[in-house]
């Protein structure tokens, strides 16, 4: 238990000093609309429901029993990180004993980057608590009809929360076939069904434009609702070195996954070192799924330019299942590889050291670039030093930008093949004792050995996410509240309050134009107003009509200095006083509220 308790303490701090997002406003202040029954989900002229509606009415339950706010959505967040580091721990002891339980949830607790994640209330966090319970409950050895029947559930209710999940559910199916038989299969299938079916039934057909239709053939597109035609704002453009940058950024933050991955497949057991076929075909599912889910988000962080720097933050969805798979799989590693792999292990740990060192660049830089060497010039040491970057610049003509990435992939680099020299020194030293074990085996699993120690560093599993110098929670809480002084129930509000709507959760019974919560990104340019508005939508018509409809506008300081201090009339509105900084990292994160004069 030491591990949750090092992971309890670690999130209690964090929740205080992470600032709210877009998304965990928006999970927290339209699940509690939808469970409150002031909107539901996929309404028409209610809100966009971008995700599926689990993602919202899971963290919206909690804050309607609970009392809403941004404490309530991160302490259940830590509730159910809690969750699934017990299914996890309770899992792995169940396939591979005590030690190995230990070690698989020590590994999430000395990660401060995944523990972040589980801080704060977002469908990440749901969906990998799902996705852990599921797996715990119906996977593996001795598990009963019953078992089977609760996963399917927790499977369906995975995909009800991100519908990215649904290719799990599928191959959860097709273990069953193997491991339990057909009927057991069918029967199992059929509770994850039913709920699938029924909230399906629900939203119907609004649903499927929202979240299916992209994944649709065109053909059927015309039997749905179709969205409005308009212009997105929110259209990057992402470079290349961006998305290599974002692709080890997730290695660094999910070592165990990706580089654990790599480490199972080149010691991957033989025949004769599978305990039990019911072992065999436990690894061969988390395989395929963790497999076919970082291909799936990878493609879709990566390859797409919506969300390009979203990878890591897509793999905390079923990262804990590689952790799992590593687990299990341990004790049955090979340890005597053919000379044939060497050259594969080295080359993978050669190209992991540069990349880490790439994907740290915008933590390293400063401190590599600066570094003091002396003065060179042809082939001659002068009196006298300088900093690195600019030797190499004068050297090679690199201009700083592209020595800030450079220095940091050529010093991870440099760490690999050193450490590959020391890793080799150590061999030497302890061959004797260890008769069984191969170079390859030794040098592979202590560079995966040294990851795992420095998942708690910049340089691995540690984002520098902004600690905002206090309480988070408080501020959000006393801005909250003082809106509240001045926005009595029933007022109709118009909201341009910035990156997180977690401050209107302090106000009661107001109207809400709900397409703004989702602020730019639900933005759109022309188009049809009113079939905008319809499906959650808004443009610059609506804003400037919802502008005179309503009572109070909060608008938040960095909007106001950007054009709304010219917008707002000040014969109609006068201003009431500001409120603090809702997160003081944040510039301009004070709310300003106009009132209608009457």
């Amino acid at each position: 238990m030491a591990g949750l308790a090092l992971f309890l303490g670690q999130a209690l701090v964090y929740m205080r000093q992470l600032p709210s997002t877009l998304d965990e406003g928006n999970y927290l202040y339209k699940g509690f609309l939808f469970v409150t029954g002031v909107i539901q989900p996929f309404q028409p002229y209610g809100v966009w429901t971008n995700k599926m509606p689990f993602a919202f009415l899971i963290p919206g339950t909690a804050q309607a029993l609970f009392g809403p706010g941004l404490l309530t959505g991160r302490l259940f967040a830590i509730f159910l990180g809690l969750i699934t580091l017990l299914a996890l721990w309770w899992f792995v002891r169940r396939e591979a004993g005590d030690w190995w339980a230990a070690a698989a949830v020590g590994v999430i607790a000395v990660n401060p980057g995944v523990i972040r994640m589980y801080t704060q209330a977002l469908s990440e966090g749901v969906v990998c608590c799902l996705l852990m319970t599921a797996v715990a409950v119906g996977v593996g050895r001795g598990r009963r009809l019953w078992h089977l029947l609760v996963a399917s559930l927790f499977f369906a209710a995975t995909i009800l929360t991100r519908e990215n999940t649904l290719p799990v559910f599928g191959l959860y199916l097709i273990y069953l076939v193997f491991e339990h038989g057909w009927k057991k299969t069918l029967l199992a299938a059929v509770p994850g069904t039913v709920l699938l079916v029924i909230v399906h039934a629900v939203y119907w057909p609004l649903i499927v434009t929202n979240i299916w239709m992209p994944w649709l053939p065109k053909a059927l597109y015309s039997l749905f609702p179709q969205l409005p035609e308009a212009q997105a704002i929110w259209d990057p453009t992402i470079s290349l070195t961006s998305r290599l940058y974002s692709f080890w950024q997730g290695v660094r933050y999910h070592f165990v996954l990706l580089f654990g991955f790599i480490v199972l497949l080149i010691l991957w057991p033989n025949k004769t070192g599978w305990r039990k076929t019911s072992s065999f075909r436990t690894v061969i599912f988390l395989t395929l799924t963790t497999l076919l889910m970082t291909a799936a988000h990878a493609w879709a962080a990566l390859w797409k330019d919506y969300c390009v720097f979203c990878f890591a933050l897509y793999l905390n969805f079923f990262s804990i299942l590689g952790v799992a798979l590593v687990a299990i799989s341990a004790p049955l590693f090979r340890l005597k590889l053919p000379a044939i792999c060497n050259s594969l292990i080295v080359l993978a740990i050669l190209i992991t050291g540069a990349g880490i060192g790439f994907g740290a660049h915008q933590e390293l830089d400063d401190t590599l670039m600066k570094l003091t060497v002396p003065r060179v010039r042809g082939m001659q040491i002068l009196p006298g030093s300088t900093e690195l970057w600019r030797l190499l610049a004068n050297k090679f003509g690199y201009t700083s930008e592209q020595l800030s990435q450079i220095i940091p992939a050529a010093a991870g680099l440099l760490v690999a093949v050193l450490f590959l020299l020391l890793a080799t020194w150590l061999f030497t030293r302890l061959k004797k004792r260890l008769p069984g074990v191969s170079w390859g085996t030794f040098t592979l699993l202590a560079f995966f050995l040294l990851g795992l120690i420095l998942s708690p560093t910049v340089v691995f599993g540690n984002p520098p996410e902004p600690d905002c110098g206090g309480d988070v929670i408080a501020t959000t809480e006393a801005a909250g509240r003082h809106l509240a002084s001045l926005i009595p129930p029933g007022s109709t509000v118009f909201w341009e309050g910035g990156l997180s709507p977690a401050p209107l959760l302090y106000l009661k019974d107001i109207k809400i134009f709900g397409a703004q919560l989702n602020d730019g990104y639900s933005f759109r340019r022309g188009g049809n107003s009113d079939e905008l508005y319809r499906f959650g939508f808004w443009n610059e018509e609506l804003s400037a009509r919802w502008m005179d409809e309503a009572d109070y506008l909060l608008i938040v300081d960095y909007g106001y200095r950007q054009g709304y201090d010219s917008v707002i009339d000040l014969n109609k509105f006068e201003e009431l006083p500001i409120t603090g900084f809702i997160a003081t990292c944040r510039d301009y994160s004070k709310i300003h509220t106009f009132k209608r004069i009457r």
